[in-house]
């Protein structure tokens, strides 16, 4: 499928620190619902561009991603300055309500399908499991 892909700047971003960033595309979030209605099957990673918790994670995760060849099937979003707002965007695409913005969003056929919540215990080996358990089913 055809990725949307527009330019990152921000103000003080080293991208040589951000290990997902430097090979994931990225959408912004007002062009989330362009991108689901031509993209309706997608894997949407959401985290913080200045995470620096998630460094450690995202470097294994970079590292599982590439050698599965998934560079082309996750997008990016930044959740830094995402207002609620967002979570009533993404609330039109499940069927479940979302209280708070996920980490992982499975698309299938313009619909969300599966969530996973990343916290400070999980693994990239966790991430790609479920990305492979839900998004090849």
């Amino acid at each position: 499928f055809e990725i949307l892909v527009k330019q990152v700047i921000v103000g003080g971003y080293d991208e040589k620190e951000n290990h997902v960033l430097s090979f994931l595309k990225e959408i912004y979030v007002d062009d989330f619902e362009n991108f689901i209605t031509e993209n309706p099957d997608t894997i949407i990673y959401i985290n913080k561009i200045d995470d620096s918790e998630n460094k450690k994670l995202e470097k294994k995760l970079k590292k599982d991603i590439v050698e599965r060849n998934y560079e082309q099937e996750i997008i990016y979003i930044d959740s830094t300055g995402i207002s609620s707002n967002f979570i009533n965007v993404l609330n039109n695409y499940i069927d479940d309500k979302l209280n708070i913005i996920p980490n992982v969003l499975i698309v299938k056929d313009g619909k969300i399908s599966n969530v996973m919540y990343i916290n400070s215990n999980t693994t990239s080996t966790e991430i790609i499991d479920f990305m492979e358990l839900y998004y090849n089913d």
